[in-house]
C-alpha cells in the first residue's frame, strides 16, 4: 500500500516480515559456509601439496577456483551495494 507522497505504508505482512528476517539470516549463513567452505579447501590444497600428491592438488586448486569465483558472484554485490547504500546514508557526526 502506498500514501500519496509515495512512500510506503507502515503497515507490514507478518508474513512477510518473517520472510524477510529469514531470507536475511539464510543468506549471512550461506554466505559464511561458502567461505569456510573455500579456506577449508584451499587448506587441503595446501596439505596436498606438502604431501606430493598432484592429482589431489589439481582437484583443490580447480576446487578453490571455483569458490572463489561463487563467492565473487554471490556474496560481493551484496555487500558492495550495502556499503553505498552505507555511504548514502551519510556518516554520523562524532
Amino acid at each position: 500500500m502506498k500514501n500519496r507522497g509515495g512512500r510506503k505504508s507502515e503497515f507490514r505482512d507478518s508474513k512477510s516480515e518473517s520472510r524477510s528476517r529469514f531470507a536475511r539470516w539464510r543468506n549471512a549463513i550461506f554466505g559464511t559456509l561458502l567461505v569456510v567452505a573455500g579456506l577449508i579447501t584451499a587448506i587441503v590444497t595446501l596439505l596436498a601439496r606438502r604431501l606430493g600428491e598432484p592429482s589431489l592438488v589439481s582437484i583443490g586448486a580447480i576446487a578453490s577456483l571455483v569458490f572463489v569465483l561463487l563467492i565473487s558472484i554471490l556474496i560481493v554485490p551484496p555487500l558492495t551495494r550495502s556499503a553505498f547504500a552505507e555511504i548514502s546514508r551519510g556518516f554520523p557526526s562524532t
